[in-house]
């Protein structure tokens, strides 16, 4: 058996070859650009999520532990500021009750009874002092004029004195008066504190669950 191939089927031939082999290549060569290129499978996506959700969990944890020193230190100054009210009102109703101690030792050298009206005349601008000075009750309309007459009159010697401790008294009151509003106001600014601080934990708590 006798095979005879010409010149146009022997090219034929050898175009088929080339193609084959040329199709090979192609496919190789998808094959390798597949298998290089980063492709992103579900698995993937999730691990870069979790990565990301990570970073800011840490994020939020940091930013939670410098507002917690923040606080602390605030809550310190104002415990620190409230001790230091505290010690000024206790020296200021030890010198308070002194001032009232020097008042009835007065009283009882000078001999004035409670119901005389030296006395009476005296209680009156006692309570005007206080009032003045914004730690004594409103006067009436009454007491005032009766306040005026005083005026015209001169002082005697007792309430002249009387008046000079109960001056110093007075200002004590002011103290107590002063240092009470302040520790009040210390103790009310550590509560806002704490109650804003338990707000932002929760808060951040929420977001570190959302994001992880």
């Amino acid at each position: 058996m006798n095979l005879s191939i010409n010149a146009n089927g022997f090219s034929n031939v050898q175009n088929t070859a080339a193609g084959h082999k040329a199709e090979q290549a192609n496919k190789q060569g998808k094959s390798a650009f597949f298998a290089g290129s980063p492709v992103l499978t579900t698995k993937n996506q999730i691990e870069q999520r979790k990565k990301m959700a990570q970073k800011s969990a840490l994020k939020l944890v940091k930013d939670a532990w410098d507002n917690d020193q923040a606080v602390e230190k605030t809550v310190a100054s104002q415990r620190q500021r409230y001790a230091e009210l505290d010690a000024q009102r206790t020296e200021a109703k030890k010198a308070l009750a002194g001032y009232e101690d020097q008042e009835k030792t007065l009283k009882e050298q000078c001999n004035v009874a409670d119901d005389s009206k030296e006395q009476q005349d005296l209680n009156l601008l006692e309570k005007r002092q206080e009032y003045r000075r914004g730690v004594g009750e409103k006067l009436t309309r009454d007491e005032w004029k009766k306040l005026n007459e005083i005026d015209k009159q001169p002082l005697t010697e007792y309430q002249k004195r009387a008046l000079e401790i109960h001056a110093q008294a007075v200002e004590e009151k002011v103290t107590i008066r002063d240092t009470t509003s302040g520790m009040q106001a210390a103790v009310g600014n550590v509560k806002r504190i704490m109650i804003e601080m338990w707000t932002v934990q929760r808060k951040n708590s929420r977001n570190m669950r959302h994001r992880i």
